[in-house]
């Protein structure tokens, strides 16, 4: 995802019914390089403006990357750090403008 991000200005951030929790947990488990995603958890790909959604998400939000910056890990309060494990796993964020509203997405 880090990648992808990283290529693109456009990306997407797609919101589902409570009934697709099951279909979603492999979006959390397997890297999209040795697994079809999309044939495991039964969801369609379709364009969605400049991005590229799924048919079944309730919202979709079609966002364009306007700032991104990598954080200082040694400011980070240690009680994230507990919380939420490892550092390296909160490397950048990016500011972005959808429709909505402005939107951060920690990577």
């Amino acid at each position: 995802t880090h990648e992808l991000l990283e290529d693109t200005d456009i990306f997407t951030v797609s919101f589902f019914d409570p009934k697709y929790k099951k279909n979603m947990v492999v979006y959390g488990q397997k890297s999209g390089r040795d697994t079809d995603k999309e044939a495991i958890s039964g969801f369609t790909l379709e364009k969605k403006g400049e991005g590229v959604g799924f048919k079944e998400a309730k919202k979709t939000l079609v966002c364009r990357k306007l700032y991104k910056q990598t954080l200082d890990t040694n400011l980070m309060p240690q009680d994230i750090i507990e919380k939420h494990g490892n550092p390296r796993f909160f490397i950048s964020i990016l500011f972005s403008k959808n429709a909505v509203k402005p939107t951060i997405i920690s990577l």
